[in-house]
């Protein structure tokens, strides 16, 4: 059973990346059936399969609110009598319910070599048909032909399919190296890196930058860290806009600013913030639940798309924001309460660095759609699932209560007194 699991969640991985689309080949309603139907197998065997096993979920409660608040939004477009129905907003909404297969992943006790193979993969792909469509361009080879392309950033600027497992990727291999101390953690960090500056985003480049060089520094005084860092940030600072990549992301910032600064035009992330924010909310109900997810095969869908491709206003532009507009600041508040646990909760196993993910997580939400598209949660919940990779489980022996996940302070069960050494 275990091994059909891993089967079909290495199956729902690709098939959301619509297994890189060579040619064009595999159409959105393939690749969305694929993913769908294997993840309703992962889901089904999951009920299904009862474990002798009790393996460590840190992140259990929060994401079974997390699922009930989304299951709840999927009511409302039909409370606010716009022209969609019920079926329609469930299947727009299907995506979102893979955060919940963090649960099954838990429940089947998914190692973390597994998961690691997995990322490294997906990675691995990821850059080589990266480097191919570089080579084949104007022609794509990987993706589809109408994807966004630029050229004002220093250099081609193309969709890396699966950018979400190389960062996963530069986070492990730091964290590995920082555990191991092995030379061979350099050649993925050096390439992961490589493949994130490529993607000439400028949210993304300084992010990791900052978070990895934190990690790299991690185990050093923090006079000498600040020391570091301090002469690292003046040589950058100094040989970084001689080098024309980052030179022209620089002048394109510089332009975009001096463009907000003093001309009436605003920023399109501020104001898709402020729009899915707080501003167009009917009702208190909406606030905390949402107003469901639109599907563009309804009018009301289809009204929106219209409304967003004018004004320039996308979810997936302002992450945190258009999770908010879709599902309610409850939601929201749940995934920033998984954030809060994996990042700030003590621990010591061997998989504790995953954190410094889930900054980026957090902090790219804003400005990207880090937290809505289905090919970046499967990843979110490959971290979450890692997390939990490698706990200690409570030796009963010892003379102490385990607390929950919501900080059960005390338990009145009784413990029976047993000698530590038999």
């Amino acid at each position: 059973m275990k091994i059909l699991i891993k089967i079909l969640i290495t199956f729902y991985c690709f098939a959301t990346l619509s297994f890189f689309r060579p040619f064009d080949m595999i159409s959105d309603e393939i690749a969305k059936m694929l993913s769908y139907g294997s993840m309703f197998a992962i889901f089904a065997l999951s009920i299904m399969t009862r474990t002798s096993t009790s393996p460590q979920k840190q992140f259990a409660t929060p994401t079974k609110y997390l699922l009930l608040f989304i299951a709840i939004s999927c009511f409302m477009p039909m409370f606010a009598n716009v022209d969609q129905t019920f079926v329609q907003t469930v299947v727009a909404t299907i995506p979102y319910f893979s955060y919940g297969l963090y649960l099954a992943f838990r429940k089947f006790d998914i190692d973390r070599n597994f998961i690691y193979g997995l990322v490294f993969t997906i990675a691995t792909f990821a850059i080589i048909t990266h480097i191919i469509n570089h080579i084949t361009f104007p022609v794509i080879t990987f993706g589809i032909p109408r994807d966004e392309y630029e050229i004002d950033r220093g250099g081609l600027r193309l969709l890396i399919i699966g950018f979400c497992y190389i960062v996963l990727a530069f986070f492990i291999a730091i964290g590995e190296w920082r555990r191991t101390h092995k030379a061979k953690w350099w050649i993925p960090i050096i390439i992961s890196f490589a493949a994130i500056v490529s993607s000439y985003t400028r949210q993304h480049i300084m992010v990791c930058a900052i978070v990895g060089m934190w990690m790299l520094l991690g185990n050093i005084g923090l006079i000498k860290k600040i020391i570091l860092i301090s002469a690292g940030a003046l040589l950058l600072a100094y040989t970084v806009p001689k080098i024309p990549v980052f030179n022209k992301m620089i002048d394109l910032t510089v332009e975009q600013y001096e463009e907000n600064e003093y001309t009436t035009k605003e920023n399109v992330r501020i104001t898709a913030a402020r729009y899915y924010g707080y501003e167009e909310f009917e009702t208190t109900s909406n606030h905390i639940f949402g107003n469901g997810v639109p599907s563009f095969r309804s009018n009301w869908g289809a009204a929106f798309e219209t409304h967003a491709e004018m004004e320039h206003l996308y979810t997936h532009d302002v992450g945190w924001f258009g999770m908010n507009w879709y599902f309610g600041i409850c939601t929201v508040l749940c995934m920033f309460y998984i954030c809060f646990v994996a990042v700030f909760r003590k621990s010591k196993h061997s998989t504790a660095f995953i954190k410094y993910f889930f900054i980026w997580f957090f902090i790219t939400g804003f400005t990207s759609g880090t937290p809505l598209y289905q090919y970046q949660i499967i990843v979110t919940v490959l971290a979450m699932a890692l997390m939990d990779c490698g706990r200690v489980q409570i030796d009963h022996r010892k003379r102490r209560v385990e607390t929950t996940q919501w900080g059960e302070q005390f338990s009145w069960r009784r413990i029976k007194s047993q000698p530590l050494n038999k």
